[in-house]
């Protein structure tokens, strides 16, 4: 099914399977955009920790374990960006792939799959988690938005013909006619293969020059992880809560979103950052963390 990008995918999918009774489980941290959409329909949200493979399945199931032994409600579905996550960059494994496959199985929940940055990669695409459903577990949601174009929010979802067939009843009318016209004449013209090499070859210059500045620039004790594809760097400085020196790094002309959003306890997080390398060009991505380096630098050289 076509929706207008890949935020009213999820919208509607939340709107078909839960109410103020469900439980959603979702990666911690997260996509922000889907946790409040998520707090529009329940309140029952339960967070499932990542590292740099992904998803900890593990930790999954040793909460669903637990839920079950207490009696206490299974999730209807977990949300999960499994490749070039947004905000940590992370791939989920195809090991853990096949894992969250078993648990939804077991556990009878479904996989809300956001593969809005899948086709992004720097080397291999990952395999989604879709294509190795057999049981019709997984609601796959993609988008032309990262690829094509933001604004034409063009989208779609994946699934079961049931799952389809409930998601229309609720879309109605919500149909953006004209963008979608455009794209498909634009998709039967464009060598769009050629145009995902360019933009793999672009982004991949960009995170590179991206991370050798932070090698050289942000303080040893700062960490990160270094993506294999998508848009973004999660990033840690120990000891500083990164929202408070948003003010002082935009009056040195750089931006980032403060990790503390991206947590469903925004007491969480407070020492993240996300960095995008997606807009800026390699000269300014340089310069800017150049300047973040001797933001951060100054900052540690203050604490007690």
């Amino acid at each position: 099914m076509i929706t207008s990008g890949a935020c009213q995918g999820i919208d509607l999918i939340a709107r078909i399977l839960l109410d103020d009774k469900a439980v959603v489980a979702v990666e911690s941290p997260t996509y922000m955009e889907a946790l409040e959409i998520f707090q529009n329909y329940t309140k029952q949200i339960v967070s499932i920790p990542i590292d740099e493979q992904g998803l900890q399945t593990y930790r999954l199931k040793e909460m669903l374990d637990e839920r079950k032994r207490t009696g206490l409600t299974l999730p209807r579905f977990l949300y999960t960006i499994p490749s070039f996550q947004n905000p940590t960059g992370t791939t989920m494994t195809i090991e853990r792939r096949r894992h969250l496959l078993e648990l939804a199985v077991e556990f009878d929940f479904l996989i809300l799959e956001d593969d809005a940055y899948g086709e992004l990669s720097f080397d291999k695409n990952p395999v989604p988690i879709k294509s190795i459903d057999e049981r019709g577990r997984v609601l796959h949601v993609g988008s032309l938005s990262k690829v094509v174009a933001p604004g034409m929010r063009i989208g779609w979802i994946a699934g079961e013909s049931e799952f389809i067939k409930a998601l229309k009843w609720f879309k109605k009318d919500l149909d953006h006619p004209f963008a979608q016209s455009s794209m498909a004449v634009y998709l039967e013209n464009a060598d769009f293969e050629k145009r995902l090499d360019l933009l793999k070859d672009v982004y991949r210059s960009k995170c590179t020059a991206l991370i050798r500045s932070m090698e050289q620039f942000l303080p040893e004790s700062v960490s990160w992880y270094v993506p294999d594809g998508g848009y973004f760097v999660w990033v840690r400085i120990p000891g500083v809560d990164t929202s408070h020196l948003l003010s002082q790094a935009l009056a040195e002309g750089v931006s980032y979103v403060p990790g503390k959003y991206f947590f469903l306890d925004q007491n969480e997080g407070t020492e993240f950052l996300r960095l995008s390398f997606s807009y800026a060009n390699e000269k300014e991505i340089i310069e800017g963390i150049r300047r973040l380096g001797q933001l951060i630098a100054s900052v540690f050289h203050r604490l007690p």
